[in-house]
């Protein structure tokens, strides 16, 4: 399943920029359409039955997921190109 309150974004001269909360799940309501030179991340954040994430006090960067279960993200960086797509991260 997918942790429902965290979402893809843009990239640019910071890490998180317009446009922002991209959805990793269809949504049917989206409208915003991808221009030619847009950077973005497609960054789903799968669980085995969390569907939503917390922040800890340990740091800004830790999350915990809720109700607890085994949770990974995922991230690629993508630029819109009238060709298509160019993914930009390497495969690991």
């Amino acid at each position: 399943m997918l942790v429902k309150n965290l979402a893809s974004h843009g990239v640019g001269l910071s890490l998180h920029e317009e446009p922002t909360e991209i959805a990793t799940w269809p949504d049917r309501s989206e409208r915003r359409i991808m221009s030619d030179g847009l950077v973005f991340t497609v960054e789903p954040f799968l669980s085995l039955g969390a569907e939503w994430a917390e922040n800890g006090d340990d740091d800004p960067w830790t999350l915990y997921s809720s109700p607890e279960a085994p949770t990974v993200q995922y991230e690629h960086t993508v630029v819109a190109t009238r060709n298509g797509p160019l993914i930009v991260t390497l495969a690991g």
